[in-house]
């Protein structure tokens, strides 16, 4: 007869370096100083309020074989602020990854969370949505991945070997870039330029725009920092586009990894009609840096997918679930997928 498995709200303080020690074994690319970081930042010091991880113990052993983060977040519809959890972290020990524990885990975390906050949600991988499922979580949509090559050569290689794509992938550039150029011309212009996280001048008045219709996760400067603006690691970088009158109207986000521009967050303030001009300008402020391509997550209405489509971005055949607690749309009045906007901003994966 196996071990029975138990959940428990651990303590953080006294519990944390076992939750470390468990992220290290399961959590793709964690070492014990980001997982750490993970701790303190995503945690200890998260500013939307008091963060919990729920733990799975088996029997009389020793340690934690699996943890769920209750992790707090703000989102906003319009002026209306919406307590939130993101159910991140989901992780379990190889040997305890049977569906009973998990789902134990999972359960236990879901049914805490649906008492302390009106919106629970979660972005699972493949593997965890079957138990996200199973736990009874509702699927509201998927985080799509768009691309946007700038440059050929990567994609001739393959095809026409080193020495030819040498020859053609020049040809093809100027044509991507004159497309670019007469897309810009049926789009407001914008043009983008470095920003300080720290200027709140420039970034506040661009949120305080927000529109009505969409859920969508705080990006005041003081979230923004708090989920960007780490130590270790690749970091992110701030790019604010201005209108031809000098008005902010929106940012990106980003940071390079292996040539290519990973977008953590792109918003401007009417995203249904001005995505297309914002990443049209990145796409050219990306391509005078170097950079080989974009790519960039999106959960939300068509009106947001066909503005990157018109801004030359493809969607890409990766997708990732997202999953609330089956209550949340009666709460709040939700129409549907058409009423979210999530980005990497409220993906806590990395």
């Amino acid at each position: 007869m196996g071990e029975a498995p138990t959940a428990v709200d651990l303590d953080l303080a006294a519990e944390g370096p076992e939750i470390c020690a468990l992220w290290q074994r399961n959590l793709a690319g964690y070492n014990a100083e980001s997982a750490r970081q993970k701790l303190s930042l995503g945690y200890l010091q998260n500013p939307a309020g008091s963060a919990s991880v729920i733990g799975l113990r088996i029997g009389g052993r020793v340690g934690i074989q699996g943890t769920v983060g209750i992790h707090p977040r703000r989102m906003w519809m319009g002026e209306r602020l919406v307590a939130a959890a993101n159910l991140a972290d989901f992780a379990v020990d190889r040997e305890h990854r049977a569906l009973g524990p998990a789902i134990l885990l999972l359960r236990t975390a879901v049914r805490l969370a649906e008492q302390r906050f009106p919106l629970s949600f979660g972005c699972p991988n493949p593997n965890a949505a079957p138990i996200f499922r199973v736990a009874k979580m509702a699927l509201v949509g998927h985080f799509t991945r768009f691309a946007k090559p700038l440059t050929s050569r990567l994609a001739l290689e393959p095809r026409l070997g080193a020495r030819w794509a040498k020859v053609v992938a020049p040809l093809l550039d100027i044509s991507m870039w004159v497309l670019d150029g007469v897309r810009r011309l049926l789009a407001p212009r914008l043009s983008f330029r470095e920003a300080d996280w720290h200027d709140e001048a420039l970034l506040v008045p661009i949120w305080q725009r927000r529109p009505a219709h969409l859920l969508m996760g705080d990006r005041s400067p003081a979230m923004l920092r708090w989920r960007f603006v780490r130590t270790g690691g690749v970091s992110w970088r701030l790019f604010v586009a201005t209108d031809r009158a000098g008005r902010a109207r929106g940012w990106v986000i980003w940071r390079a990894l292996d040539g290519h521009a990973h977008v953590g967050d792109f918003y401007s303030d009417a995203p249904d009609q001005m995505t297309t001009a914002l990443m049209l300008a990145f796409s050219c402020a990306m391509r005078r840096i170097g950079m080989l391509g974009i790519t960039v997550e999106h959960l939300g209405g068509p009106a947001v997918a066909r503005q990157l489509g018109a801004a030359g971005y493809i969607k890409r055949p990766q997708v990732r679930p997202v999953y609330i607690n089956p209550q949340a749309h009666g709460r709040l009045a939700l129409s549907g997928v058409e009423a979210w906007y999530l980005t990497g901003l409220e993906d806590d994966t990395d």
